[in-house]
């Protein structure tokens, strides 16, 4: 079985963990139980595939952990924000239904009745695909996006990702009222004016 260590020199040897220098550090800690989420998008399979890979490649450590990052959510919120891009969307689930159809043809049994050695397993021979490169970099890009993003968005609790990496939030920080959702509401449609008439 090759370690996480190999397993994300092949990511970055693909072009797909660059700057992530930090992962070589993480511990082999156990996976934690799936953080309970209200929604209606992903079954309980897809559910673990999507877990499993933000904790195997950040697994929980003193300073920081996906559970208070809260990237799995963070993940679902994407999936169900209506101004996200549909083609993104549409894709990162494509990701699990593939990712869920491997672990049927490698092992004939669903990818949340798989052991952890089968789980890593089963990764490993993921990202040697061309879908699987493709996909993963949209699965860290949602990681990232955990990490920075403020916590106003009930991501990056208690600022644990800012922490981590020493990063000082660029200021005005977003507040309830013009939170990116809110903004958006306000949109008005752009006009081109030909003559003083339409005034």
């Amino acid at each position: 079985m090759k370690t996480r260590r190999t397993f994300i020199q092949q990511l970055i040897s693909a072009g797909i963990a660059v700057n992530i220098p930090f992962v070589f550090s993480a511990c082999d800690s156990e996976l934690t139980q799936i953080p309970q989420i209200e929604q209606n998008i992903l079954n309980e399979n897809q559910l673990t595939i999507a877990h499993f890979f933000f904790q195997y490649l950040f697994p929980n450590t003193e300073n920081l952990n996906t559970n208070t990052l809260h990237t799995l959510n963070h993940f679902v919120t994407i999936l169900t924000d209506t101004n996200y891009n549909q083609d993104d969307q549409k894709y990162l689930i494509q990701g699990l239904v593939w990712t869920a159809e491997s672990s049927q043809e490698q092992y004939q049994k669903a990818f949340i009745l798989l052991s952890s050695a089968e789980k890593e397993a089963l990764f490993e021979s993921i990202v040697q695909e061309k879908w699987g490169k493709s996909w993963l970099s949209y699965m860290l890009d949602c990681f990232y996006e955990s990490l920075l993003i403020d916590p106003i968005y009930k991501v990056n609790t208690n600022q644990i990702g800012w922490n981590w990496l020493r990063h000082q939030a660029g200021m005005p920080r977003p507040n309830t009222a013009n939170q990116y959702q809110k903004l958006l509401a306000k949109k008005t449609s752009t006009q081109i004016i030909s003559s003083i008439e339409q005034l």
